[in-house]
Parts: structure tokens; sequence; C-alpha cells
């Protein structure tokens, strides 16, 4: 049967969209149950897709998707308050931009299929009712968007044997994250994780840092971190997660650094009785190593403000590379678009 391209259509509970004259998308789920299986064939024609905002704000508590589908569309389930459940299609490539934020899908731990190669921004975001869980990327996976758990208790992640971007990836807001664990498998050959911090295989690139209690250790003993010589390029807000950290000391060779690194600290100031303990969480000084300042090779030592971003700002110019507008990091790498993102150090992202 074949339907007008991009027009919708009706048929029992479903809207749906002619992707092409052999396959549609779900445009719309107009049914009352809370136990949803989507189709496979509407109309005599394959299902592929779940569009964008198909099942936005329903009040479904779990999906099965058929093996069909290959895509997964932007906002799909997003604010779906009380969806716990999904099976995912055997042969899905993407997903899209904030697909399950804001619902319950991280109630149970999530492996992904290994066809899935994309991600979008946000996707799985505001999963705060779900508790802490574990995340598992597929060994197909190519492209990470932005902020992916922002906002949800993130507590274990597993990444493969392969090569990906994780700038940004793992950024999220409050301590969500704060006692994230990495799983590397064995013999991961593309990411070093050590004390906390996630680099590049190379260690030329800080990804995430993020502070592991042990019982046997005080609270407070994680007080400063030295960034490895090594290290080119520090991610955006690598370590918002590092609450015990109050110093930090990078190389010279340091050429990004990314957004919301440093001046996330002087937010952090509403913690003050976390773990039974008063104290001030932010960041009090910052070292830049092995400065030549007037034919002298120095260490210089950057007493963070307690108000205010812009004297940190002046102190700092004159040691790390400015964009033109006056920020440490190219806006254009971090945006929106999470597709193409690329390290602006040439070949050391790998």
């Amino acid at each position: 049967m074949i339907k007008e391209q991009n027009k919708t259509f009706c048929s029992n509970d479903w809207m749906y969209r002619s992707l092409n004259n052999e396959s549609i998308e779900i445009a719309l789920y107009q049914g009352n149950s809370t136990q949803v299986t989507i189709p496979e064939n509407i109309d005599g024609l394959r299902v592929t897709r779940i569009g964008d905002k198909a099942f936005y704000q329903s009040e479904i508590q779990d999906v099965m998707m058929p093996d069909s589908i290959t895509e997964i569309g932007d906002s799909c389930f997003s604010q779906c308050l009380s969806l716990e459940t999904a099976k995912f299609s055997s042969n899905l490539i993407s997903i899209g931009a904030y697909a399950f934020s804001e619902t319950k899908i991280m109630k149970n731990d999530v492996k992904l299929p290994d066809t899935v190669q994309t991600i979008g921004n946000f996707a799985f975001s505001n999963c705060r009712r779900s508790g802490t869980f574990t995340f598992q990327f597929g060994e197909n996976m190519t492209n990470l968007g932005i902020g992916l758990f922002y906002d949800s208790f993130l507590g274990k992640i597993v990444l493969p044997n392969k090569p990906l971007d994780m700038r940004g990836v793992l950024y999220t807001d409050g301590r969500e994250c704060s006692n994230l664990q990495v799983d590397l498998g064995k013999s991961n050959k593309y990411f070093v994780y050590e004390d906390g911090v996630l680099f590049n295989n190379k260690k030329s690139v800080i990804y995430h840092s993020s502070y592991v209690y042990k019982e046997t250790e005080n609270f407070l003993s994680y007080t400063e971190y030295f960034v490895p010589n090594s290290v080119q390029e520090i991610g955006p807000q690598a370590f918002t997660q590092r609450y015990t950290l109050r110093s930090l000391s990078v190389p010279t060779g340091l050429k990004i650094v990314g957004k919301d690194m440093l001046f996330r600290f002087e937010e952090l100031n509403d913690m003050n009785n976390y773990a039974d303990y008063s104290y001030d969480t932010r960041i009090k000084k910052l070292t830049i190593r092995d400065q030549v300042i007037d034919g002298i090779k120095q260490n210089v030592l950057i007493n963070i403000p307690t108000e205010g971003k812009q004297n940190l700002l002046d102190e700092t110019r004159q040691y790390f590379k400015m964009n033109k507008d006056g920020t440490f990091f190219d806006l254009t790498a971090y945006d929106n678009s999470f597709a193409g993102r690329t390290s602006k150090v040439d070949k050391i992202l790998m």
C-alpha cells in the first residue's frame, strides 16, 4: 500500500506518517493502555521509526518495540513519568535528544543493544525517580550527545572497547554522579580510569572526574588533584563532581579548558552540611606549573575569589589560551549539536 509521503494517517490507537513507499513512523500514540506493544506493521507498512514526541507526556508504564524499529525520535518518551520498562529493538541504531528524559526508565539497569550507534543530547536526563542505576553502551556506539545523564542518579557506566568522544557526555548538575564508577572491562584500549578520573587512552584529555568514597578513608582527605603532565585538554564540567577538591594543579602544556571547568566551583557553596561535615566546598587555589615568567620557570599560584568570576578570568587570561570572546573554550564544540564534535587539539583525542 502506497501512502503519500509526510502525510499523517490514523489507524486505531496510532497516528502514523509515511516515510517512503515501504516504511512509516509512529507520529502519535492515542491509546489509553499503560502496557504498550508497538506493532511491526500498520496498514501493511513497516514501522521503522518512533517519531519525535510520539509518546510525549503519556501515562504508559511499559513499552515493547518491534525489531523493525531503527530510530527513536527526539523527546519521544519525554515526561512519561510512569515509564519504567522499555524493550529495545534489536536493530535500533539511533536514540534522539531527550528521548527518555523525565521517566523512570533507569529504575532497572540499562544495557543498550550493540546496534545502537548514536544517542542525542540529554537523552536520559532528569531520571531521578529511578534511583541509582548502571548504564552499559553497546559495542557499536559512535556518537554521544552532551549531558546524557544530566540530573539523573547514574551510579556506574560501562564503556565499550572503542574510541568515543566523552567530552561533556557525563556533564551533570548537583551531586548525582559524585560517586560514579567507570567499568572499562578487562582490556580497554581507548580509555584510562584512575583515581576517579576518566581519560582518553593517551591521558591527553580529561573527560570526567568524580569522588569515589571509600569507607576506610576520611571524606575530607581528597583535597588536591595533580593533573598529569600529559594532559592537554580538560573537558567541560570535568571537575564539577570532585566535591572534596580544594586545590588543582595543572601542567603548562594544558591548551584547552572546557566550559565551567573552573568557574563551576564557585557555585558549589550550598553543601555545607554534606556527610555531616561543615565546610566550604569551593576550590581555593589553582596552580599552573612551570610557567616561564621573565625568563624564569616557576609555578603560578592563583587564589580563587570567593565571589564573582571576573577576577579569576583576569588572573588566568595570561596563562591559558583565550578565545576572542574571553572564554576558555570553543562554544561551537559543545553546543546543542553533538554530531561532528571535534577536539581543538590536533590528534590528541585518541
